[in-house]
């Protein structure tokens, strides 16, 4: 698969747009951390809270091809050591 392929599967979501606000800003600050946390790493953090999203579904969130619902905002603020309103654009 080429870079450019794999640039527009990365940025892919539903026909009628974009499935949630806070993907973009997730995979950053999950990026930032330090050491950087990996997907797995926030699907363990998410799992400790009682909050069940597995690697694929973290990634399906910071692509925007998942919902996200409330209390899982608030649990991956948590695992990011942040507040649900900044990871909102």
């Amino acid at each position: 698969m080429s870079n450019k392929h794999n640039q527009k599967a990365r940025h892919r979501n539903t026909k009628n747009g974009p499935l949630n606000l806070v993907g973009p800003k997730v995979a950053q600050l999950r990026k930032k951390q330090k050491p950087v946390m990996t997907q797995e790493d926030l699907a363990g953090k998410l799992a400790v809270q009682g909050v069940l999203i597995d690697r694929s579904g973290i990634a399906k969130i910071e692509t925007q091809r998942r919902t996200v619902i409330d209390i899982e905002l608030v649990a991956i603020a948590k695992a990011l050591k942040t507040v649900p309103d900044n990871l909102l654009p």
